[in-house]
């Protein structure tokens, strides 16, 4: 966010990804997850993913990435698979609570198909510290204090 020179809060809507960490199922017999997403360079524009429609493990170095059709996407912010919950708020939802106890209003949507990972990271997950609704209500709690 940023502000005018009338003291106005200025933004617009940013789309972050957060790329899950492979549940048990998805791991291979040899311990290794392959997976059909990549993460590529962070431009001017954004940062970029690349999904492979075939399944196969994205190869960023090659064209063909298995003989699969890649798709590629940019977004203000992707989150790789070994991101803490801690550092998603702190990039995607801190400074939306900030700015809703100076009165402002923010949305957070946590958008994507069935086992995409929403839950995992909105309320937590058994390993994992809370999600980011808790550290919100936490940190509204605390009038914004960190």
């Amino acid at each position: 966010m940023s502000e005018t020179t009338d003291g106005k809060l200025v933004t617009k809507v940013r789309v972050s990804v957060r790329v899950r960490p492979p549940l048990p199922r998805e791991i291979g017999q040899d311990g290794k997850f392959h997976s059909c997403v990549g993460i590529g360079p962070t431009t001017d524009k954004g940062q970029t993913i690349f999904v492979n429609a075939s399944d196969q493990a994205v190869l960023l170095n090659q064209s063909n990435a298995g003989g699969g059709k890649v798709s590629r996407y940019t977004f203000d912010r992707v989150f790789p698979v070994n991101t803490s919950q801690e550092d998603v708020y702190t990039s995607t939802m801190e400074p939306l609570v900030a700015a809703i106890l100076n009165g402002y209003n923010a949305t957070i949507l946590a958008y994507g198909q069935t086992g995409s990972g929403k839950t995992h990271t909105i309320l937590g997950g058994k390993k994992d510290k809370e999600g980011l609704t808790m550290r919100a209500i936490g940190n509204i709690l605390k009038g914004g204090d960190n």
